[in-house]
């Protein structure tokens, strides 16, 4: 089944006791892109997608936007 991809993001930085800020320095994606990820009012780039998931364990193929 597939998730929205912000609702997997917040689980993953919840369950690893990470934020956001934490994620935009090991992606090297802005902060602002981030939070808007997070909102669900931006859909990011198929790099930064894949950056994400890679980082943060997310199977690319469960993904819903």
């Amino acid at each position: 089944m597939k998730q929205p991809f912000n609702y997997l993001i917040l689980r993953k930085l919840k369950e690893w006791k990470k934020n956001q800020a934490w994620l935009s320095e090991m992606t090297g994606i802005d902060k602002v892109a981030i939070s808007k990820y997070i909102k669900g009012t931006r859909v990011p780039t198929a790099p930064n997608f894949l950056k994400i998931c890679a980082l943060l364990e997310i199977d690319p193929m469960k993904v819903r936007f």
